[in-house]
Order: structure tokens, then C-alpha cells, then sequence
């Protein structure tokens, strides 16, 4: 199954699918519990709910209430839908404490997490998938979104302009 790179919740997400892995780069300038279950519920119309995932979020990172609320559904598809393989997540950031942190969450917890700057692209998504060709399917997909939530949100921004 593949989806191509399109843009989900209000144009503020740009989500693609392939080789089991989901690209999404992430624009959200407002998080609100709301928002985060529109992710939920508009991703995994898309596809399944428990793939692999490098995900790259642009705008401000959401509050200690949504990221409780994305964590609760986040539960919610992994008792709905189990599975015997680790999901992975690598996440891309340009903050060392961040990348830092995530690696650390995953250690913690026991899940398969890791930090990788948005030069380093290309081996976040080797991490997630051995395979040349896959992994740079899977970073043009990501360039693919990523250009897609751009012009989305210069789009808005000059739709919200006064006139």
C-alpha cells in the first residue's frame, strides 16, 4: 500500500506512506487536543495505525495537555491493534536536547525511538529501514511533504494577510 504525499488536518500536516513507514512533516501553529485526535483519526483513515514513522514537526510542539492526549490515543491503536513487531519512530529535529531527549524516552520506555538532525535524514530513515532503495524512497517522500505543508502554509499566510 502506498499513499502519496498529501496534506491532512487543515493542510497543517503533510502525510505520505510507504514500505510500511509514514513520512509527515508537521506545520501546526495551534495544538489542541481537538487537533490531535484529527491526526489520529485523519492518519489512520489513510492507512494502518501502528506503522513505523519519521516525523519532522516545524511549528511550536504541542502542550503538555495535547501530548497527554496524543499519548492516550497513541494506547488506544496500540490495544486496538497489537502487534509483535517494534514500532519505530525517528523523529527529526535540529535540537541536540531534543534529539537527546527522544533517545533517552526510548530507552526509558523500552520503545524504538531515536533523534535525528534534518541534515541527517537519510539515517533516520535507514534506521527504519535497512534497504538503500526503501530508505531513499522514504526520504523523497519525506521532501515531498515537506514541500507540500511550505506552500500550504505560505498559501495561508498570504490568504490571512490584510488587504
Amino acid at each position: 500500500m502506498v499513499v502519496e504525499p498529501c496534506l491532512i488536518v487543515d493542510e497543517q500536516i503533510a502525510f505520505g506512506f510507504l514500505h510500511n513507514v509514514v513520512a509527515m512533516v508537521i506545520n501546526v501553529s495551534n495544538w489542541r487536543p481537538a487537533v490531535a485526535d484529527r491526526l489520529y483519526d485523519e492518519s489512520t483513515a489513510l492507512t494502518h495505525a501502528n506503522p513505523d514513522t519519521l516525523v519532522h514537526m516545524l511549528g511550536p510542539t504541542p502542550s503538555p495537555v495535547v501530548r497527554k492526549r496524543m499519548a492516550d490515543r497513541q494506547r488506544e491503536l496500540d490495544n486496538r491493534y497489537p502487534t509483535d513487531e517494534d514500532r519505530r519512530v525517528a523523529v527529526i529535529t535540529d535540537s541536540a536536547t531534543t534529539r537527546g531527549a527522544v533517545t533517552a524516552l526510548g530507552w526509558i520506555t523500552g520503545g524504538h525511538m531515536r533523534g535525528f538532525a534534518s541534515a541527517r535524514i537519510g539515517d533516520g530513515a535507514t534506521w527504519l529501514r535497512s534497504d538503500a532503495a526503501q530508505a531513499n524512497d522514504i526520504v523523497q517522500t519525506y521532501h515531498a511533504c515537506e514541500r507540500l505543508v511550505r506552500r500550504a502554509a505560505a498559501a495561508n499566510a498570504r490568504d490571512t494577510r490584510p488587504r
